[in-house]
C-alpha cells in the first residue's frame, strides 16, 4: 500500500509517524512483534485523534480507541450525506467494519502489545498476528488520510492543518 498520503495530510507530525511506522516494520522477531503491535494502536489513535481534531469533534481524555473509531465514524457519515449513488447504509457498514478492525487492534495491544509493563513476554504470538494488526492499522489510517486529502481538494477540509504547519 502507499504510504505516502499518511505524510501528505498531514494530519500526523512526519517524526511520529516515521517512528511509528518503524515500529510497525519490525515484525520478524518474536520479541518485536508485542511493539509492532502496539505501534498499530498508537498510529490508529494518533489519525483518529488529529482527524476528529481537524473537524473540530470534540473528544476527551477518556475516550478510548474504539470510542474515537465511534467519533470518526460520526463524522464521516455526516460529512458524506447527500446526493450520490452509495447508499448511507452501506457506507456505515462499511465505516462500522474498519470500526470492528481498530478495536481488534485495541483489544490486541491490551492481551499481548507493548504499554502495560508485562512481566513476561506473550505466549502464542506470531508474525501473522502482528501482520494482521499493522495492516489493519494502516487500512484505517489511510483511509482517514485519504478522505481527509479528498476533502481538502474539494475546499471543504478545515484550513487550520495547513496554517499550523503540522
Amino acid at each position: 500500500m502507499e504510504l505516502v498520503c499518511l505524510y501528505e495530510s498531514k494530519l500526523v507530525h512526519h517524526a511520529m509517524l516515521d517512528e511509528l511506522l518503524t515500529r510497525m516494520g519490525r515484525r520478524t522477531v518474536a520479541q518485536q512483534l508485542p511493539d509492532c503491535i502496539g505501534a498499530s494502536k498508537e498510529l490508529c489513535e494518533a489519525f483518529a485523534k488529529a482527524y476528529l481534531q481537524a473537524f473540530r469533534e470534540p473528544f476527551g481524555p477518556e475516550d478510548d480507541l474504539p470510542r474515537l473509531a465511534g467519533r470518526v465514524r460520526g463524522v464521516m457519515t455526516r460529512r458524506a450525506q447527500g446526493p450520490g449513488d452509495v447508499a448511507p447504509g452501506t457506507l456505515k457498514r462499511i465505516l462500522g467494519g474498519l470500526g470492528g478492525m481498530v478495536q481488534g487492534v485495541a483489544e490486541m495491544r491490551n492481551t499481548v502489545g507493548t504499554g502495560h509493563g508485562r512481566p513476561v513476554p506473550p505466549q502464542g504470538l506470531t508474525p501473522a498476528m502482528a501482520n494482521l494488526a499493522a495492516e489493519s492499522a494502516t487500512v484505517f489510517c489511510l483511509f482517514l488520510a485519504r478522505t481527509f486529502l479528498e476533502d481538502a481538494r474539494r475546499g471543504s477540509a478545515t484550513e487550520r492543518l495547513a496554517r499550523e504547519g503540522a
